[in-house]
Formats: C-alpha cells, sequence, structure tokens
C-alpha cells in the first residue's frame, strides 16, 4: 500500500486533523450554550443559535480549523451576513445600522467579497502540494495543472470542472478536492497496483465522479453531511480482492459516484 509522505503542512496526510476541528467545534459550541444560559437574553439568542446560519457559521469555522483557511473564511462570512437581522432584533442598539431591508440592499456585498477571494487565490494562493511521489499545482481560479508521477493524481477545483480520462497503465491513488464544483475521471482504461490503493476526495457543494471497470474492487469510506456516496455499478462476485480501490475522505452538501 502506498502512504503519503508528504510533509507538506496544507497537504491533508493526517487523521487527526479532523479529530482536533471536530474536538474544537465541541468546545465553541458548549461554550456558547453554557454562556446563553446564564445571559439575560438567552431566550432571545436560542433560535439565532440553532439556526441555518449559525450551522453554515460552523461549516466554515471547520474547514478553518482544519487549515482550509480561505475556504472557511468565506463560508464564514457568508453566515455572517445572513445573521445579521435577526441579531439587530436582539441588539437593536448595537446594531442599529442594519435596517429591516438589509439583505435586500446589501445582498451585492457577497459579489464583492467572492471577487475579492477569487483574485486572492488567483494571484497569491498558488501552491504545491506532494503525494506519494505526484507532484501538482492550482494554478488559479478554477484550474489545475499536473505533472503526473508514478501513476498519482491531484485535482483541485473550485467554481469549476474538469473532465478527464487517465490513461497510465497503472493508477496508484490520488487527491481530489472540489468545491462549488466537479470531477470526472474515468479509470476505465487503466488498472490497480497490486495491494490498496487510496483516493483521498475533499468535496463541498460539488461532486466527484469515478468511472471504473466491474472487475474492481472498491471500498467506500467516505464520511458524508447533507450528501451521499454510491456505487452504481453491477455486482460482480468475481472481482480481484488482492487489488482495492479504497475511497476516503469527506462530503460536504456534496457526493461521490462510482460508475
Amino acid at each position: 500500500m502506498e502512504k503519503c509522505n508528504c510533509k507538506c503542512k496544507k497537504c491533508d496526510c493526517k487523521k487527526q486533523n479532523s479529530n482536533s476541528a471536530f474536538g474544537i467545534l465541541l468546545v465553541v459550541v458548549g461554550s456558547v450554550v453554557l454562556a446563553l444560559n446564564f445571559s439575560a437574553k438567552g431566550a432571545d439568542l436560542r433560535p439565532i443559535l440553532f439556526s441555518w446560519q449559525m450551522l453554515l457559521f460552523l461549516f466554515g469555522l471547520f474547514f478553518a480549523v482544519k487549515r482550509q483557511v480561505l475556504k472557511g473564511l468565506f463560508i464564514m462570512l457568508v453566515a455572517a451576513f445572513f445573521v445579521m437581522p435577526p441579531l439587530a432584533k436582539v441588539f437593536p442598539e448595537t446594531l442599529s445600522w442594519v435596517q429591516p431591508d438589509f439583505l435586500k440592499t446589501y445582498w451585492a456585498l457577497l459579489l464583492v467579497v467572492a471577487g475579492v477571494f477569487i483574485i486572492i487565490l488567483r494571484n497569491f494562493c498558488k501552491k504545491d502540494c506532494c503525494h506519494s511521489g505526484s507532484f501538482g499545482k492550482y494554478d488559479g481560479f478554477g484550474q489545475s495543472t499536473l505533472e503526473n508521477a508514478d501513476g498519482f493524481l491531484f485535482r483541485e477545483v473550485l467554481f469549476s470542472g474538469i473532465d478527464e480520462i487517465f490513461s497510465e497503465p497503472i493508477f496508484k491513488g490520488g487527491d481530489f478536492k472540489c468545491t462549488f464544483g466537479g470531477i470526472n475521471l474515468d479509470l476505465r482504461q487503466t488498472e490497480l497496483s497490486d495491494g490498496d490503493t487510496i483516493v483521498r476526495i475533499k468535496c463541498t457543494c460539488g461532486g466527484v465522479v469515478l468511472l471504473v471497470p466491474d472487475s474492481w474492487h472498491v471500498e467506500i469510506r467516505i464520511s458524508n453531511i447533507f450528501g451521499g456516496t454510491t456505487d452504481s455499478r453491477l455486482k460482480n462476485s468475481a472481482a480481484d480482492k488482492s487489488k482495492k480501490l479504497i475511497i476516503t475522505g469527506d462530503c460536504l452538501f456534496g457526493g461521490c459516484e462510482i460508475k
């Protein structure tokens, strides 16, 4: 089985990062709930705390803690924008500038924020990522460049999509990240290496489609939050279990399909 030898801090190579992020979320949520229980306005704030805006904010915080800072910050800013009107009803003096038509008047701010993040991604956040002998770069908004090495793939898309056929003789694994986009990868012209082949997927408001032969033995280990993962291939009892494709990662408001 190929192991990730990447030492890059931005590369998601350790499962402990997810556990730490979840632990921090629990601390934040627990602390806020305790504060509400002792607050004079706890009854007024409780409906805001348990709203879709705060759920979105927690998702953003989750990504930020997992070192996907830009993605997490963008999601938290969107959540903060939509939570302003209900907060203004609880704190009318502090947020007196938030008028009843706040969303209708200032919705274009979201376009400005999205534009700023696009500029940052295009000009300041080009990054290198290494994974088991493969080398990839995220180059701009919704685009990626790749140098294949030894059958490994790295793909990352943002507000875009990739449709690709993998034609190397042996597929040894890869990392796929998509945010508000999609990745469609055809693996029917290649073979698996002996042992376990690992594919890591990070999907937010997007989807990954893998086209694989019916003879491949596929094991799915993806965590889904408001999403799903399906294997729509016909069941094949004669699949070679000495070669296994293991798909790991997590999908938030998205999904992965194997067909």
